[in-house]
């Protein structure tokens, strides 16, 4: 089992059979055991037909129907798991179950602007069976109009707001929480927000039809900063060390749109 199906199969933590299960199996000893104590008591083994309930729901989305449940009995039971995943990967449904999966990961609207077609994307994607990090690239790196290059909806999302962008690409792509630190150093982990700004710098230079002015949120974002201050607060803010860091990014991030780049 490859694909983007297979590590959103990971992620729900269906069993998978054959080669597969032993390399993940290896994995998760080998994690386990490094931990401090290494106490992990393991879980009663499923039977067969719970085994078919769960695998059924997990990868196309729907419990098993009675005829479905009858041939399953009807099969070797040495072999009756491989045969159901086989018949289950092949199955119409798991396109659509997954489509929901990583619609609901992606953020996909399908009234933004070019969410229909990003979602259209996803499915012929999961159809297609292509790796996940091709579709990254692809996701992250898109350019064009969604028309042409449906992938470029993800960016779209959010009006290419390079703010939004920052957290919701950590978020989705790495598995971290940065927004805290966009207005503020992370208060529980060790990002800090000249860190999101430099994630954030990645994104500046993208801009959409709906984009608007992104000068002007900048310098809406730095007024919020220090909105309340007294004006020697303002100035000892403003030059301070963390404050000169944050200016010279900006300008690094708004430098692409003095030159039009788009």
């Amino acid at each position: 089992m490859k694909g983007v199906v297979a590590m959103g199969v990971a992620c729900l933590g269906a069993v998978v059979a054959a080669d597969g299960a032993t390399v993940v199996d290896r994995q998760l000893v080998a994690d386990n055991q490094a931990r401090e104590d290494g106490r992990i008591i393991p879980g009663q083994p499923l039977g067969d037909l719970a085994y078919l309930r769960k695998a059924t729901i997990d990868v196309i989305g729907r419990i098993p129907t009675f005829p479905e449940i009858e041939q399953y009995q009807k099969w070797p039971k040495a072999k009756r798991r491989e045969l159901l995943l086989d018949r289950l990967f092949k199955d119409k449904g798991l396109a659509d179950r997954w489509t929901i999966f990583y619609a609901d990961l992606l953020r996909i609207r399908s009234r933004a602007e070019g969410g229909n077609r990003l979602l259209a994307y996803v499915h012929q994607s999961i159809e297609q069976n292509r790796p996940w990090d091709e579709m990254a690239r692809e996701l992250i790196a898109a350019s064009g109009s969604s028309g042409n290059t449906p992938s470029v909806g993800f960016l779209l999302a959010d009006d290419s707001d390079p703010m939004t962008m920052a957290g919701a690409t950590a978020q989705v792509f790495l598995g971290v929480r940065m927004a805290c630190a966009q207005c503020h150093n992370h208060s529980f982990d060790r990002w800090t927000q000249m860190e999101y700004y430099q994630m954030a710098s990645y994104n500046y230079g993208i801009n959409s039809s709906k984009g608007g002015d992104i000068q002007s949120k900048i310098r809406k974002h730095f007024e919020k900063q220090t909105k309340g201050l007294s004006s020697k607060d303002k100035q000892k803010k403003v030059q301070s060390k963390e404050g000169q860091a944050l200016r010279r990014s900006v300008q690094e991030m708004i430098r692409p749109l003095r030159y039009g780049a788009t």
